[in-house]
């Protein structure tokens, strides 16, 4: 049996945690100076650390993968991947004004080409409101089929991350009409490049 991701993390954060920290002398760098070098708080993030933290807890790869991407994730972008999950069963437009929702980004998140929307619905992520809509991505020359993918549109001003990625979980920060926030996530990088490129055929950047 597969061991519990939620035990395995705090296993995990625990390990990281005992693990001394080498002396450090202030000296200038592309990072900063001093005791307060970003260098030093980002000690436990680099790479070799999550290796030698697993080895101690005793994970699998797999599970430090898994446990890895979650911490490397920013706290929006984890929450949005969150509710994507939760919400891969629904299907059908359950949303209260979706023409209201089209007006306000200047397109129809319903006809985006090689895009197959599957899920049109009033969310909250993290509290902060949402117009959500799920994608499954048509297959492609090669005949693969990239799969999901996810846009969430904040209705509200919002700032978000850099687009980027951790492990399998992959993001784009986009601005559609008026200055619409709008978030597209997948687990492929396959399937989130064409959904981006669908999207900012209709302008958005």
């Amino acid at each position: 049996m597969p061991p519990d991701p939620e035990d395995f993390e705090q296993r995990l954060r625990q390990a990281l945690r005992s693990l001394p920290v080498p002396e450090y002398e202030p000296s200038p760098s592309p990072l900063g100076t001093g005791p307060e070098d970003p260098g030093r708080r980002l000690f436990f993030f680099r790479p070799w650390q999550w290796l030698l933290g697993s080895a101690l807890a005793g994970g699998t790869g797999a599970a430090v993968l898994e446990v890895a991407a979650r911490l490397e994730t920013p706290p929006l972008m984890e929450a949005a991947f969150r509710h994507v999950s939760g919400e891969e069963g629904l299907r059908g437009q359950l949303m209260a004004k979706p023409e209201a929702a089209a007006q306000a980004l200047g397109f129809d998140p319903t006809r985006l080409t090689t895009a197959i929307w599957q899920l049109a619905k009033d969310c909250h992520v993290a509290t902060l409101p949402v117009w959500h809509w799920s994608y499954f991505m048509e297959k492609v020359a090669d005949g693969q089929m990239p799969g999901w993918a996810w846009m969430l549109v904040f209705k509200n001003p919002t700032p978000l991350p850099p687009s980027g990625q951790a492990g399998q979980r992959h993001w784009r920060s986009l601005h559609g009409k008026d200055g619409y926030p709008i978030l597209l996530l997948s687990h492929s990088e396959e399937a989130l490049r064409l959904l981006t490129q669908a999207v900012r055929r209709q302008g958005v950047v």
